[in-house]
């Protein structure tokens, strides 16, 4: 995420950072080319996914001129400074989280690279999100974590203003908005009621469309990827087709168990309902 305070409270600068960020050198390098680059946060796969968006491409040149632009140049010490504040923050990730710990080594030096001074920190889960962690020091920070999905693309628990904590010790999910509501905070409320309003599926979509294109443009975090899971099944297990919403278990009641000395059909083969065929394995 990305605390709002200092320079983070500018889009523009906060964009920047997200051309700055190596996703797909991540995705390719450490992830072994598993998982998708994101730029909202609904999964590639769920109905309400928006499929005309597309990540930032990792583009130093294009992250160095807005940092220009707004203001933030690079000083004799090739570190950005506005009106004689620096820009630095603190990047923070798991310690002896044996991915996390490359990734935010790689995400550090490429912001260095583009002049905003990162610090990298390590801790425990238990320290860093404690009441006196990062999110409630008033420095410029970032911190490296991972969340999960529910079927449901309501948001509200991230990005709402009534999940800002009032004190340390609150609850809360909209932890970056603790110092500053977002500058767009009251666009997204309106969004995230109206979508938690509306029952028709297609009306509900483009809501959410709405809201993924305002995450893409304001980047209150940095969504990195969506990981890509892989199922394996035993030959004869047919029917198996789970879901990024729902899991292994999205159509349990349709599988079967074939005849395991039947001649496999190819994969991708269509199969009416009355001829069900082996298969092998499925990802999303």
């Amino acid at each position: 995420d990305l605390k709002q305070i200092g320079f983070l409270r500018e889009t523009p600068v906060r964009q920047a950072l997200d051309f700055a960020t190596p996703k797909q050198r991540i995705i390719d390098d450490l992830l072994g080319g598993r998982a998708v680059a994101a730029f909202a946060d609904q999964a590639p796969g769920t109905w309400a996914y928006h499929p005309d968006l597309m990540p930032r491409p990792y583009d130093p040149a294009q992250a160095a001129a807005l940092l220009d632009e707004a203001g933030l140049t690079i000083g004799e010490d090739d570190v950005r400074a506005r009106d004689g504040e620096p820009f630095t923050m603190e990047l923070w990730g798991i310690e002896g989280d044996a991915l996390a710990q490359p990734m935010v080594e790689t995400i550090a030096a490429a912001w260095n690279g583009i002049g905003v001074a990162t610090t990298i920190r390590y801790g425990d889960a238990a320290t860093i999100w404690q009441p006196m962690g990062y999110q409630f020091s008033d420095k410029m920070t970032a911190c490296l974590y991972a969340w999960t999905n529910a079927n449901d693309p309501d948001d509200l628990f991230y990005w709402h203003s009534s999940q800002i904590p009032t004190s340390p010790t609150a609850s809360g999910g909209n932890l970056p908005a603790f110092f500053y509501p977002y500058k767009f905070q009251r666009a997204i409320d309106a969004l995230i009621e109206g979508g938690l309003g509306e029952t028709d599926l297609e009306r509900r979509r483009e809501i959410y469309h709405q809201l993924q294109e305002l995450l893409h443009r304001e980047v209150p975090v940095i969504f990195l990827y969506w990981d890509l899971a892989y199922a394996v099944t035993i030959p004869s297990l047919g029917g198996f087709s789970p879901t990024a919403a729902a899991g292994l278990l999205a159509n349990a009641e349709a599988w079967y168990l074939a005849d395991p000395a039947a001649t496999p059909i190819p994969a991708g083969t269509p199969v009416a309902d009355s001829s069900p065929a082996p298969a092998t394995g499925t990802s999303d």
